[in-house]
């Protein structure tokens, strides 16, 4: 910093001139320096090293000393920025560090007293952020991890003095400091359970899984916050009931209390044009203490998962990506501002990647082997929409609801059949995408991944269809919200060949004939009868 350049040089030319001033002055004049460096110098050299770390289930157990350890255990996590703020305290008096003391290490209170003087620096490949002498002074800074890279949970703030009293020999200090924070890597991961929800009539599952930061227990320390952010796409009921959030410590499983080791909030966005409801999940402090002894009993595979239920209207449309990115607020940063009651489309923290489920639909044309110029004939047609493995004969139909007898169609905006109207036509939306299944694309289909039309009723005049008929819906299609075309052409009733007339004219005919046979019979019978009485 140039000020503090110029006010070293011009402090050191003042130490010129007085040492020059005692080189003439009487013996005594002059105070000494304190010969023994047990004072702080305000215009000594400083230094910030930060040592960047992946925590592991091995390091981090003991408080750090400001001075450097080469045999730290340290994987180094670069891509990490750093930001360095200096406070309002002045270290050269007693008064300041007993400003300091009074906040009896709370760091949250620390906030109150910063200056606008701050540094940036990013760790590099060592997982090194060293901020020099140019960059720093005597005084008290307080340093933030202020970006992270994926799946990097950010360490919680602290307070650094330069100088700070040297472990190694308690009369001097150490100005030259050295820190290692450490970072949880890894630690947000979110799923989707769509398999089973093949049409918009089913659940989704979503379980989001959270590495536990690691504090030193042993010695009476626990998180001071966890929360979890999980932002509701506005087509899934935000109600608790209908959520059904289930909060665990898993890797040895746990069950987690409502009310007792966590809260649930669910709230509208406060963001103008934000149609998300936000779902938080806070631990209560019996919740934070139980949490950090279990990541202290554990490994880096305790963590807290959260499972949640997406139920929808029976009459919802699920036609394109529904996203969704959860977050995770581990510790105590500052910097990291949420209000459960009034979220808003800010959501702070280490977010996992977004999670799709990609939902389609079929346009189905009805046409027939005459192929009419009036299409309006091809109206009536229904149809029901079956999971099925493709085969010779069409398909075999997979059964969409175990829980009933038979094999049943999928409900889709809470109905299982659909008819052809206007020209012919009609679109089935809402189809989970064959080749994107819990939240992965799927690189290679088989015979399983289909869907399958079943004709249950056709136009009049028409034949049904006499097998299923195979289709897919693609995700690409799905995100553009194309239909996938399929064309199902009906062959007139029995194949168009006609058959003996059954109808009124025969009836007519056959009663005629009747007639005409009594009427004989009679007449027979006459005659017959007045020959009889002449031979008498």
């Amino acid at each position: 910093m140039h000020s503090l350049t110029m006010r070293r040089g011009l402090g050191l030319a003042a130490a010129m001139t007085l040492a020059a001033g005692a080189l003439i002055a009487p013996t005594g004049a002059a105070a000494p320096a304190d010969p023994n460096g047990s004072t702080i110098d305000p215009d000594a050299a400083t230094s910030l090293t930060v040592h960047k770390c992946e925590q592991t289930d091995t390091n981090g157990v003991k408080e750090g000393d400001g001075n450097e350890d080469p045999a730290a255990e340290c994987k180094a996590v670069s891509d990490v920025e750093f930001t360095i703020t200096k406070l309002n305290v002045d270290l050269t008096t007693s008064e300041g560090w007993a400003t300091l003391a009074k906040l009896k290490g709370d760091v949250s209170q620390a906030k109150n007293l910063k200056s606008a003087t701050t540094q940036k620096i990013t760790t590099d490949a060592n997982g090194l952020a060293s901020f020099t002498d140019a960059q720093t002074e005597v005084g008290a800074y307080l340093v933030s991890e202020t970006r992270t890279p994926d799946k990097v949970i950010p360490a919680e703030d602290f307070v650094v003095t330069l100088p700070m009293t040297n472990p190694q020999d308690t009369t001097k200090w150490n100005y030259d400091v050295h820190v290692y924070p450490k970072n949880t890597v890894d630690g947000v991961d979110k799923k989707v359970e769509d398999q089973k929800a093949a049409g918009s009539g089913q659940n989704i599952t979503y379980s989001i899984t959270t590495s536990i930061p690691k504090v030193d227990t042993a010695n009476g320390a626990t998180l001071k916050r966890y929360q979890v952010i999980d932002p509701l796409d506005s087509r899934i009921k935000s109600d608790l009931g209908s959520l059904k959030p289930v909060v665990k410590i898993i890797n040895p499983e746990t069950q987690l209390e409502k009310d007792t080791d966590y809260t649930l909030t669910v709230a509208a966005s406060a963001t103008p044009g934000d149609d998300h409801h936000y779902l938080t999940v806070t631990m209560t402090p019996a919740g934070l203490d139980k949490v950090a002894k279990a990541r202290t009993a554990g490994t880096g595979e305790t963590k807290v998962q959260v499972t949640l239920t997406a139920a929808f209207e029976s009459d919802v449309n699920l036609e394109g990506a529904l996203s969704n990115v959860a977050s995770l607020i581990p510790n105590d940063n500052p910097n990291m501002v949420w209000d459960p009651e009034h979220p808003t489309n800010n959501v702070p923290g280490v977010p996992t990647k977004p999670i799709l489920s990609k939902y389609g639909k079929v346009k189905v044309t009805k046409t027939g082997t005459d192929d009419l110029a009036d299409k309006t004939k091809y109206n009536g047609a229904q149809f029901q929409v079956y999971e099925c493995l493709k085969a010779a004969g069409g398909g075999i139909l997979k059964d969409a609801d175990p829980n009933k007898a038979g094999t049943n169609p999928l409900t889709i905006g809470g109905q299982d059949t659909f008819t052809t109207t206007g020209q012919g036509v009609v679109e089935i939306s809402s189809l989970r995408a064959n080749d994107y299944v819990d939240g992965a694309q799927k690189t290679q289909l088989t015979n399983n991944d289909y869907y399958c039309l079943v004709e249950t009723k056709a136009p009049e005049g028409y034949s049904l269809q006499a097998e299923p008929i195979p289709f897919r819906v693609l995700a690409a299609d799905a995100e553009a919200k194309t239909p996938t075309e399929v064309t199902v052409t009906d062959v007139p009733k029995n194949a168009g060949f006609r058959l003996p007339l059954t109808g009124a004219n025969g009836v007519i005919f056959l009663t005629v004939a009747g007639a005409f046979l009594v009427a004989g019979g009679a007449v027979v019978a006459y005659v017959n009868k007045r020959r009889n009485a002449a031979k008498h």
